[in-house]
């Protein structure tokens, strides 16, 4: 595939900043891949909340919720309860920040967010 081709499969959120930051989104619920993209930020100071606010606004997204902390609370049909919720991964590796708004977004990075089910 050549760049050109990558870049137009690209979902491009343009918040007419300075910096470009592009990375890759994976949503894996309980069952199946929800969702998977590349995904180009162009603001200042881009974080994992506006990932969202891409993804929630792309006809092709699917819906993610968040509570008044910043966190995930819902995405599509699977809502954080007692009995799971979702986890963050930057890198395939856990973050200990839940609000989503404080989670910087840098260059080349793989989000993952994961369905867990509490034991």
């Amino acid at each position: 595939m050549s760049q050109k081709e990558d870049e137009e499969d690209m979902l491009l959120y343009d918040g007419y900043g300075s910096e470009e930051v592009v990375g890759d989104l994976a949503i894996q619920g309980e069952k199946h891949i929800l969702y998977i993209r590349k995904i180009k930020l162009i603001l200042y100071n881009p974080t994992l909340g506006n990932v969202i606010n891409a993804v929630n606004a792309d006809d092709e997204g699917v819906d993610i919720q968040l509570n008044e902390n910043g966190e995930i609370t819902q995405i599509g049909d699977v809502q954080s309860n007692e009995t799971g919720h979702w986890k963050i991964l930057i890198d395939n590796i856990g973050v200990h920040k839940n609000n989503v708004w404080h989670i910087p977004a840098q260059n080349y990075q793989g989000f993952t967010f994961v369905w867990n089910e509490k034991n």
